[in-house]
This record gives C-alpha cells, sequence and structure tokens, in this order.
C-alpha cells in the first residue's frame, strides 16, 4: 500500500477493521473527534478482547504494511497490559513541518484501565465512516474514564471537551 496524505491513513484502516467486522473499540483522540471535538490525531488507538478480533488486526498489519513493534512498557506492566505498537512508514513532508509517523496502538485486553471491554462494547456507540462502515467509539462517560486513567495534558483537554458537550452528545 502506497504512502497516504495526513488523515488518510486513518480512516482507510478504521474502514478496513469496519469491513472486516472486527470487534473493537477505537479509543483515543481519534474517538474524541468521531463525536465533533476539533481535535486530530495521526494515531489509531484501538481496544480489543476477543482472539478472533486479534487475528484480524493482525492480518491487516500485512495488510498495512505496519512493523509489529511490540513492547511491554513499564506502565503497561503495571496495569498488567499488553500493547502492542504498530508503527506505519515515516513520510517526508514539506520542510517546516512536523514528521508524521502514522500508527496503531492496539490493548489487547479483557480490561483497561478498570474499563471492562464487554461493558464497554455494550455501551459503545456506532458511528458511520460512510454507507454502510462504521466503527465503534466507547459510550462518552467510558471515553472519560479512560482519558482522566491516562492523565496527559492532551487528555484532560479532551475531557473538558466532553464533558461540555455532554448532554448534547447523549441526546438521540
Amino acid at each position: 500500500m502506497p504512502p497516504r496524505e495526513r488523515g488518510e491513513f486513518a480512516y482507510e484502516f478504521l474502514r478496513a477493521v469496519a469491513e472486516r467486522g472486527i470487534e473493537c473499540l477505537l479509543i483515543g483522540r481519534q474517538a474524541v473527534a468521531l463525536y465533533g471535538a476539533p481535535v486530530g490525531s495521526v494515531d489509531v488507538d484501538i481496544f480489543l478482547a476477543a482472539p478472533d478480533a486479534e487475528a484480524g488486526i493482525r492480518k491487516l498489519v500485512d495488510e498495512f504494511e505496519l512493523t509489529d513493534e511490540s513492547t511491554e512498557s513499564k506502565r503497561v506492566g503495571f496495569f498488567r497490559r499488553k500493547k502492542i505498537r504498530l508503527s506505519r512508514f515515516r513520510d517526508p513532508i514539506q520542510p517546516g513541518t512536523i514528521e508524521i509517523f502514522r500508527q496503531v496502538d492496539v490493548f489487547m485486553v479483557d480490561s483497561l484501565y478498570g474499563l471492562n471491554f464487554k461493558e464497554a462494547w455494550r455501551r459503545s456507540v456506532p458511528v458511520e465512516l460512510s454507507p454502510g462502515i462504521a466503527v465503534r467509539i466507547p459510550h462518552v462517560d467510558d471515553l472519560i474514564r479512560l482519558k482522566r486513567a491516562a492523565g496527559r495534558s492532551k487528555d484532560r483537554e479532551d475531557i473538558g471537551w466532553l464533558k461540555r458537550n455532554r448532554d448534547r452528545l447523549l441526546q438521540p
């Protein structure tokens, strides 16, 4: 697969996940953006628990020419999570701008920061990427919980936006 433009990689990867019916939740800033926040991210963070979902993601690793850079960081190990970091190639872009690393972080665990996958899946929200193609994101309260546990400054910004817009986001 040839190099893609900035948000196109994430869209294509998520579309492939949805088309294959891989049972996973999109978490992180991409999920916040799908709720409508004016934020962006070039990485894709996925939470999954089912072994068949892992197999589906592994197939996409080859299709999207990702390299497996699995690591067990102290933080991840402390929480007893297996985090697999799959990094996309590095694109040279216009001088004076930053370099982009396209990557997919896959959290293959039953529970992430105390959030049980099955419960999160049950409460999750489908978001249509294109006609008939949808990904699932955590319920706004579950996403706030994940962001709070991560605790970075960008997570606090995302939490603020999600809380300010919570009532509107929960309307049918």
